[in-house]
């Protein structure tokens, strides 16, 4: 599994991820529900967001989202391991988001 790193040091990691983005949320729901890796259809059809190819990289460069291959076709998965993400599940279960 590789890890897609890069930008985003020395801001805050949340001001990274909701930039004025309803999508992104939507994105990292979709991603946190589902427990296998999707395809960008995938992530398209069910997160209901537009723009994932941006949001997919700039997760895939905070290490927030893995990218993944399978015989020629890429699939993301949530780095479930990270902090962000620990925090972020626990709190959009308390508040029935997922």
């Amino acid at each position: 599994m590789e890890a897609c790193r890069g930008e985003g040091v020395g801001k805050h990691i949340i001001e990274e991820i909701f930039r004025g983005s309803i999508g992104m949320l939507r994105l990292l729901k979709y991603l946190i529900v589902e427990e296998n890796p999707s395809t960008k259809y995938m992530i398209y059809k069910y997160a209901e967001t537009y723009h994932i190819e941006k949001n997919l990289e700039k997760l895939c460069s905070l290490n927030i989202v893995l990218k993944q291959e399978y015989n020629g076709i890429t699939k993301y998965m949530v780095n479930r391991d990270h902090p962000f993400i620990k925090s972020l599940t626990k709190f959009l279960e308390e508040i029935r988001y997922i």
